[in-house]
This record gives structure tokens, C-alpha cells and sequence, in this order.
């Protein structure tokens, strides 16, 4: 299609012999087009725009649908003044753009997505530095003036993202909360807010302050409150900071804020152990509140002398938490608490639980008046932390422990020297059929690992148990054994994966076998998940008619 100019209309080749020329583009609905033109990248998408005002209606919301306005000025010990020249030209064309942008009507009400990123740096010993400072500094406010004239302008702005390495400015808090209408969500990405109090109040749905990746700052620690934001329709929080969780937490139970967080379902923080009664007086203002994801800050996880439990009448209708061992004591007991998520202390080598101490939490586990019915537990697999499962969470449906290589639930037994129980073989294989390697279609050897297969075995032995009703077991992988060729390189590497592949003792026949056992002990148990969360996994599934299918999982990585 040639191009042509967007206010052109769109050309169409016509017979001259035909009285009423079709309209090709009109056989087909919009949103096929619309479909069609999202597998497009943005390179495609803005020349594809410009050859006619059909394609340009359907690739504008697509192009300008998430936008980015940043500010952003490095001047190093090696820059020249005419390097800084060049970067404040630059700003200024993307300043012009932005505000054309947030001009245009047909283009603004386009924009879900906004990004606002700030970084300005200069080093030390500049030359010019007086000079180069201004510059900056005169910038900086040309970007707040005109990010605090637009934003108000953007009436179907849902989402925006800050990233900035200077203190907030007050300024900034004021447009956002000028916004014609609440933000679904309102993210903070590694900042420092330098005001801490601000009228009106910025209304957001989900809101992120996330300084996990780098020094949570606290430039204003005289500020005890960061009194920012509305609880009206607030309904997730997540404070990845210590810093300034504590000074939420004060400003949304002071007597300035008032009603309660009536739609405040999610939370998800970091504080410090000392500021628990902080917490506490926030969490009486969440009646809604049921999920929960804490971190007390103990780098550790489980060995704390804290014996601190939250009221059973705070946050009543708790569901789900997500915790070390000390934050599942505190807000697990006399809650209805029905997925509990143990997670792994921060730091790789720590100490290690006893099997005391082990009891004792799983004790506090089974005193939610749940029932439980989720339970991911940071503990290696053995025999008394199964029958202690199955013993105190007879509801369970899907239970996720952790199982090493070097994992020996019987070290001095074999389970290939005991023998399934008759009657169930009778079940599983037909009389004319016992001993032949042919009744079950084999499964492929290289998915099954001893390690695992192992665990299958003794279960389907009746040597481990498992609660009757349960739907999920995971398996996750403390050290690496899930070895497949394609990602291992070098002789050694695939040494490596040959000795995985012939220590594992496990034919498809006889795999099969302890599946179908399975399914006969546990008739509710559906899969069977074994790997690293999120990155490499085996999955066993079974279907409608009680076949078991394999399948490999291989995440993609994804960029810090």
C-alpha cells in the first residue's frame, strides 16, 4: 500500500466497468483488524498509522496506549557544555511532544498508561558545575510544570509508573491527585519522598512503593506520617519498604484519615519487628482485609524470640497468607486461614529448624479455624512432617514441600524391595496382563528422576502418606537434579546429565504402575509438580477418563 497522508482518505483500486466497487476493508470487522494489528511491533505500527485514517484509528490506541515522559540528564567528569546542550534539546523536543500529546483529544483519551521517569546525575568534580546545575535544575522544573499542566488532561489514565532518583516534590502529588477520576493502580519504583504531607489526597485502587531493589531512603525521617493517600478506594497496598510502610501504616490510622479502609482486600509489606504496634493499630482499620503478605524483617526467617500474636478480632476474614515462620505465628491462630505460604528465609544459608521446632509451627499452622486447604511449607520432605500434614489438615487440597537430590526418606531401605499391595495391582492391571512391559503405553524415561520417583514409590507403597484430599503436590527442588541436555553445555555438563539419566532406575512400565496406584489411594489428587518455581518443572496431570500425561515446563528469564 503506498503511503499517503494521514488526513487522506484511504485508496481502493476501482474497476471502471464496476457501477458499486468493493469496499474490501469493510468485508472484515473491526475487531479482526484490531487483533490483526497487535501481533504488529511499534516500529510496524506508527508506519502502518500513517497511510490512511482507517489504520490510523486502529493503530493510535495501540501506539499511545502505555507513554513514557522522562527527564533524563547524566553530565560526567569527561562531559563539555556542549553535551549538556545536546541533552537539554533533546528533553525539550520530548517535553513538546508530550504536551501536543496531552492537547489532542483523540490522542489523549487513548492513553491508559503513563511512566514518568526522572534521573539526573552529576558527577562530583563537572566542569561548569555551577552552570550545568542550573541547566538542570531548570529542566527539572519545565518537566514537573508540564507533567503538573497535563495531567489532568488525561481523563482515561488508569495506570502510572514513577521512577525518579530525586525527592518527590509536592507538586507531583497535587496533579496526581487532580486526575479526573481514580488510578487503577499508582506505582512508586526506588524513590524518596521529599513531601510527606499533601492535600488533596491522591485516589488509587493498588498502590506499589517498591524500594527493594536498592537503599530504602528516608530522606525526612522527622516525618512520622506520609500522608499522601486516600483509603476511600483503596484495594491492595503493597510497601516494600520498612522505611515508609511504618509511616503509612501512622498516617492511615490517624484521626486525619478517619473511616476505615472498608475496600482494602490485599497487603503486602516489609517493617521492622520493633514497629508491630503500628501495625496492629493500621490492621483495625482493614476489616475487609484477606490477604496478607509480611516480612518483620528477621533476615533469617525462623529463629526470632518473639512470641507477638495479632488479636483474633483484627482482620477477621484473613484467607490467605504469605510469610516467614514468625509472621505465620502472628496472624495465623483463630483466623480462617486457608492457604498458608511458608517462604524461605532471604539469606540462602541459615540456620536450620529442629524437629522441634518444626512441630511447634505446624502446630501453630493447624490453629486457623480455617480449615487449611493450601499449605506451601519451606521443609524438606521426610516421613513425620507427611503424617503430621495429613494428621492436623485433613482439608488439605494442595501441599508443596521441598525435596533434595540427596532427599532418604527409608536410608537403609529400597522400595524396589517391597511389593505393591495385590489387590490394588489387581486394580490397575488385568490378570492376563501382570508382568508384561506392554499393558501401559511407557512413559519417556528421561522425566523420570529418581529423586522424585523415589517419593512416588514409597507412597504408592503405603510407606508415606498424604491427606485423602488432596488435589496438588509440589515438589520443589532444593539443589539442582532436574538435569535436562538442552540447557547444560560442555563434556562435563553433559556427564552430568548422563548420569541423572542412568541413575534413574524407573522404566515407563513401571512408572506407570505407581501413577495408577496413585490414582486408586488418592482419587482426588489431579497433579503432580516437581522443579524450581518458575523457572524449570516437570508436570504430571490427570485427565477425565485417569491417565497420567508429562509435560516439561521452561520459564522464560526474566531481566531484573
Amino acid at each position: 500500500m503506498a503511503e499517503q497522508s494521514l488526513d487522506s482518505p484511504m485508496a481502493v483500486d476501482e474497476d471502471p466497468f464496476e457501477l458499486d466497487p468493493v469496499r474490501y476493508a469493510d468485508m472484515l470487522p473491526y475487531e479482526i483488524w484490531m487483533e490483526c494489528f497487535i501481533l504488529l511491533d511499534m516500529w510496524d505500527l506508527k508506519n502502518v498509522s500513517r497511510t490512511c485514517h482507517f489504520l490510523r484509528g486502529i493503530c493510535l490506541p495501540l501506539l499511545l496506549k502505555s507513554v513514557t515522559y522522562s527527564l533524563d540528564l547524566n553530565f560526567h567528569r569527561s562531559s563539555t557544555l556542549p553535551d549538556m546542550v545536546s541533552q537539554l534539546d533533546e528533553f525539550a523536543d520530548h517535553d513538546e511532544t508530550f504536551s501536543r500529546l496531552t492537547g489532542d483529544d483523540e490522542k489523549r483519551r487513548c492513553v491508559h498508561k503513563l511512566t514518568l521517569a526522572n534521573s539526573v546525575r552529576i558527577a562530583p568534580r563537572a566542569k561548569d558545575k555551577e552552570l550545568v546545575v542550573k541547566s538542570m535544575k531548570d529542566a527539572y522544573d519545565m518537566y514537573l510544570e508540564t507533567f503538573v499542566s497535563c495531567a489532568p488532561l488525561l481523563f482515561n489514565l488508569r495506570e502510572v509508573i514513577i521512577r525518579f532518583n530525586k525527592n518527590l516534590d509536592k507538586k507531583l502529588f497535587t496533579a496526581l491527585a487532580a486526575l479526573p477520576q481514580p488510578l487503577e493502580q499508582l506505582s512508586f519504583i526506588s524513590v524518596k519522598f521529599g513531601a510527606h504531607v499533601s492535600k488533596p489526597l491522591i485516589r488509587a485502587k493498588r498502590i506499589l512503593i517498591d524500594n527493594s531493589a536498592g537503599h530504602d531512603a528516608n530522606p525526612i525521617r522527622v516525618a512520622k506520617r506520609l500522608e499522601l493517600f486516600s483509603g476511600e478506594s483503596l484495594e491492595e497496598l503493597k510497601v516494600l519498604s520498612p522505611s515508609y510502610s511504618v509511616k503509612l501504616f501512622r498516617a492511615f490510622s490517624s484521626l486525619s484519615q478517619g473511616a476505615a479502609l472498608t475496600k482494602l482486600a490485599h497487603l503486602s509489606f516489609q517493617l521492622h519487628e520493633f514497629d508491630l504496634s503500628i501495625l496492629e493499630a493500621f490492621l483495625t482499620k482493614c476489616p475487609k482485609l484477606t490477604s496478607i503478605k509480611a516480612d518483620f524483617g528477621n533476615r533469617y526467617g525462623f529463629r526470632t524470640s518473639s512470641t507477638a500474636q495479632l488479636p483474633p478480632s483484627t482482620v477477621p476474614h484473613l484467607h490467605s497468607l504469605e510469610g516467614y515462620d514468625q509472621e505465620v505465628r502472628y496472624f495465623v491462630p483463630g483466623r480462617p486461614v486457608r492457604k498458608i505460604v511458608l517462604v524461605p528465609p532471604r539469606k540462602w544459608i541459615g540456620p536450620i529448624r529442629d524437629d522441634d521446632q518444626i512441630r511447634q509451627l505446624l502446630d501453630d499452622l493447624s490453629k486457623s479455624t480455617g480449615p487449611v486447604r493450601e499449605l506451601d511449607l519451606d521443609i524438606e520432605i521426610d516421613l513425620e512432617l507427611l503424617t503430621s500434614v495429613k494428621t492436623r489438615f485433613p482439608e488439605l487440597s494442595r501441599l508443596g514441600v521441598k525435596l533434595s537430590r540427596h532427599t532418604q526418606i527409608f536410608p537403609l531401605e529400597d522400595p524396589y524391595a517391597s511389593s505393591f499391595d495385590g489387590a490394588l495391582v489387581d486394580k490397575v492391571l488385568p490378570p492376563a496382563s501382570k508382568g508384561s512391559a506392554t499393558v501401559c503405553k511407557p512413559f519417556p524415561q528421561i522425566y523420570l528422576f529418581t529423586a522424585y520417583m523415589n517419593i512416588l514409590h514409597w507412597i504408592a507403597l503405603k510407606r508415606l502418606v498424604l491427606p485423602t484430599k488432596l488435589k496438588s503436590l509440589y515438589l520443589e527442588q532444593i539443589n539442582y537434579f532436574l538435569v535436562f541436555p538442552d540447557i547444560l553445555c560442555g563434556p562435563e555438563s553433559l556427564n552430568m546429565f548422563d548420569d541423572q539419566f542412568q541413575r534413574s532406575r524407573y522404566s515407563g512400565f513401571t512408572a506407570e504402575l505407581i501413577f495408577r496406584i496413585l490414582s486408586i489411594l488418592y482419587p482426588h489428587l489431579k497433579e503432580i509438580i516437581i522443579g524450581l518455581r518458575k523457572v524449570n518443572e516437570i508436570r504430571w496431570d490427570k485427565d477425565f477418563h485417569g491417565n497420567w500425561s508429562c509435560s516439561r515446563i521452561s520459564y522464560p528469564s526474566v531481566d531484573a
